[in-house]
């Protein structure tokens, strides 16, 4: 569900506006689900930003830092397609922020790192890791995780790290001479970054926990169990069960849920809101296919899935 910035300084303003101003977005989608008010009286009309960047109600105000093309702490430029990010509580009141970077390898910015620093020196997305002090001024920026395809969403996890998701399954089969984003190595995995890391995280790729079309995750804190979605027409909601929760380099089981006596439907059509069904885990015996069996699917005209 979108929310526009003018829903939001509304929602904002109902009830116990410290608390909600703290929580995410979904909390405010939470009250409406049991009945609860959501709609205050807001904070006024919004005042016309002379940067042309973000309007705010009268009395707010933002800090803008870490644009694409901008120098990093580490000496090399921001890169762009700014995407899924977490953030961490530091130390000395700063906060942690992991940023994700959709880009593509034939993309015009990249996360710059050293050949040996990168799962695939041909892929040229990541993440980078900034520190922002108590008054909101960038204390320090630099890449963490690089030489990754189209990391676009992900999730935070309850021991202080990011997992980032590829949204690309290319293999170095699919390369062709014109293709311009030929690659050398399989994506479609997550990798983890350390909120902690201080500069480019060893580039590991979560192979236990499926080789698909990511695009974020949520952590179960009471049992380590991870939930994973997947950006396509035909997608499906995924659970890891890691062997050792809070380990995700350990291994575990992959499993895919299921409606009762309904083999690959398809729910994006012909299925009432809000009916119930009967649904099973199934376990995902291959967890990391050299090819994705399944059909292209297509989406507004458009196939998708590679």
């Amino acid at each position: 569900m979108t929310v526009s910035r003018r829903q939001f300084f509304t929602l904002i303003g109902a009830g116990a506006t410290s608390a909600l101003l703290a929580a995410p977005l979904r909390a405010l989608y939470s009250r409406e689900a049991i009945g609860k008010k959501v709609i205050g009286k807001g904070y006024g009309a919004l005042q016309t930003d002379p940067n042309g960047l973000l309007d705010l109600p009268k009395g707010f105000q933002y800090r803008a830092f870490s644009k694409t093309g901008d120098t990093m702490s580490d000496r090399n430029s921001v890169p762009g397609n700014h995407d899924g990010m977490a953030a961490f509580t530091g130390t000395n009141g700063t906060t942690i922020l992991v940023r994700n970077h959709e880009l593509s390898p034939s993309s015009m910015t990249k996360v710059i790192a050293p050949e040996n620093q990168k799962y695939d020196p041909l892929a040229s997305g990541g993440t980078t890791t900034l520190i922002v002090g108590a008054n909101r001024q960038l204390i320090k920026d630099y890449a963490s995780l690089a030489g990754t395809y189209r990391n676009c969403a992900g999730g935070a996890t309850p021991w202080g790290s990011w997992i980032s998701c590829e949204e690309n399954t290319s293999t170095p089969e699919t390369n062709t001479p014109d293709n311009p984003d030929n690659i050398s190595q399989l994506h479609g995995y997550n990798f983890e970054v350390s909120s902690r890391a201080t500069g480019l995280v060893k580039p590991i790729p979560l192979v236990s926990m499926g080789r698909f079309n990511h695009e974020a995750i949520a952590v179960d804190p009471r049992t380590g169990i991870v939930y994973q979605t997947e950006d396509r027409g035909d997608s499906l909601f995924y659970r890891f069960i890691p062997t050792q929760p809070g380990i995700l380099q350990a291994g575990g089981v992959l499993e895919a849920l299921k409606i009762k006596n309904r083999p690959q439907a398809i729910t994006k059509t012909g299925f009432a809101i809000g009916e119930s069904m009967d649904v099973e885990w199934v376990r995902i015996e291959d967890v990391n296919p050299a090819l994705d069996t399944r059909p292209l699917a297509k989406v507004n005209d458009k196939i998708v899935g590679k």
